[in-house]
C-alpha cells in the first residue's frame, strides 16, 4: 500500500522508501513506524508524526513510500 492512499488516524511500519536526500534528513527511513494524521484534498500533501515529529511530504512522495498497517509506534 502506498502511504498517500492508506486510512488516516493509524500507524504504518514504512516498507520501502524512495532514496532521497530530503526523506533522510526528516527521518523518513526503512523499517520505522509513522503515523498518518492526513492527507489534505486535491492533491495535498500528507501529514505524518515521527518520533514526536510533525512534517508533510507531497501526495508525489507519499506516493512513492510502501507501508503497512502497525500495531503500535
Amino acid at each position: 500500500m502506498s502511504l498517500n492512499k492508506v486510512e488516516k488516524g493509524k500507524y504504518y511500519k514504512i516498507k520501502s522508501v524512495p532514496d532521497m536526500d530530503i526523506l533522510k534528513s526528516l527521518g523518513v527511513r526503512e523499517n520505522d513506524t509513522v503515523f498518518k494524521k492526513h492527507t489534505y484534498i486535491w492533491g495535498g500533501p500528507t501529514l505524518l508524526e515521527i518520533d514526536s515529529r510533525e512534517i508533510a511530504i507531497s501526495n508525489a512522495i507519499a506516493s512513492s513510500i510502501s507501508v503497512e498497517e502497525s500495531e503500535v509506534a
